[in-house]
């Protein structure tokens, strides 16, 4: 076994790991998600329509933008 090979196989999926993986991003997914909802309910006060709000939601990666954004708007 060469070291590629050693370094592949320690870096392979396995369904251990990628649940592991889940388990980890689970916290910040709700996160997320409450952010998001936050945002929905925000736009949907400013009068912003559904497809704008979630436009802005997928090009904006800053979150406090698009809070700044909506009162500009």
């Amino acid at each position: 076994m060469t070291v590629s090979d050693d370094v592949l196989a320690q870096s392979a999926l396995t369904r251990p790991l990628v649940w592991a993986g889940f388990r980890q991003m689970v916290p910040i997914a709700l996160f997320v998600l409450v952010f998001g909802a936050a945002f929905g309910l925000a736009a949907t006060q400013q009068g912003l329509g559904t497809p704008w709000a979630v436009l802005m939601s997928s090009a904006v990666f800053a979150g406090a933008a698009q809070f700044a954004v909506l009162d500009l708007w």
